[in-house]
């Protein structure tokens, strides 16, 4: 096995931290995610979901926040009007802004002036990362061997790839290529997060013998293998998300690993038909640099 890449918690961290620092001197400014990926040394594809398990919300999340924070400060300590905030904390109208500080602050930024005003304003706190129990981060080390693989890809939310799983058993079965080895496999290439929900991209898979071809849709693809750190999750499929948080920002940081480029995959151990959604078992694997 190939020694690991030179990467610690304390660099993890220190990037995470410099971006953060970034963030908060540029409120006012357009973010994309490729220049916060850039600033923190992090692939744009890894970045979010690194940043997501380490700071404890996505970088939408942290961004809106922290600027409707700063119109709360400056709500309380100038006499600007609400639309000049507003503009400058990067909404496009008075309505838009009002809409998500009531959302914030459970009230219109008028009524937030006239209470709040003369207390304190808060000042933007120091980055601590998330921390994980020893029982949350349950990681594997994994060398996947190579299979041929039929796929059908899904774009679209992933909740929905149901019916693409059904068009490809419904392919896959009179043809008997489901049999009691057949693996089920999803692979998915963007982050829910960051990428909009009707472009999220998906392949369900099937493992099948060398020498299946596909039809129309449905292809045939080799899945090369690789090393992959890998962790068990059990419960329903909407709430794999945390378990990427875990791996992304629990385990990744302390492991000395550097996340490899997409996919990452997902074995799907027992039949949602048949099993309660509480005691699905999904076995998520995410691709490691190894050289």
């Amino acid at each position: 096995m190939s020694e690991p890449q030179p990467a610690t918690a304390q660099d993890y961290a220190a990037r995470i931290a410099r971006v953060l620092a970034w963030m908060q001197a540029r409120l006012h400014e357009p973010m994309p995610l490729i220049t916060l990926a850039e600033v923190a040394g992090f692939s744009p594809f890894h970045f979010h979901r690194i940043f997501r398990g380490m700071v404890g919300e996505s970088v939408q999340q942290h961004v809106r926040r922290l600027r409707l924070e700063r119109a709360a400060g400056l709500l309380k300590t100038t006499e600007r009007s609400v639309l000049d905030i507003a503009l400058e904390t990067g909404y496009e109208s008075h309505e838009a802004f009002t809409r998500a500080f009531r959302r914030q602050f459970s009230c219109s930024p008028t009524s937030f002036r006239e209470t709040m005003r003369g207390t304190a304003s808060p000042s933007p706190s120091n980055f601590s990362p998330m921390t994980y129990s020893t029982d949350e981060l349950q990681v594997e080390l994994r060398r996947l061997p190579s299979r041929m693989l039929l796929c059908l890809r899904h774009v679209g939310p992933y909740d929905q790839v149901g019916s693409t799983w059904e068009r490809l058993c419904d392919w896959a079965g009179p043809r008997d290529l489901i049999g009691a080895d057949t693996e089920m496999i999803g692979a998915s290439y963007d982050d829910p997060d960051v990428t909009p929900a009707d472009k999220l991209r998906y392949d369900a898979c099937l493992t099948v013998p060398a020498g299946t071809v596909g039809e129309g849709e449905i292809f045939v693809r080799d899945f090369p293998g690789g090393m992959f750190a890998t962790m068990l999750h059990e419960g329903p499929y909407q709430e794999l998300g945390a378990t990427y948080a875990k791996l992304y920002g629990g385990w990744l940081p302390q492991s000395g690993y550097v996340a490899a480029d997409p996919p990452c995959v997902e074995f799907y151990l027992n039949e949602p038909e048949t099993t309660e959604p509480e005691d699905l078992l999904t076995q998520v694997c995410i691709p490691l640099k190894t050289s």
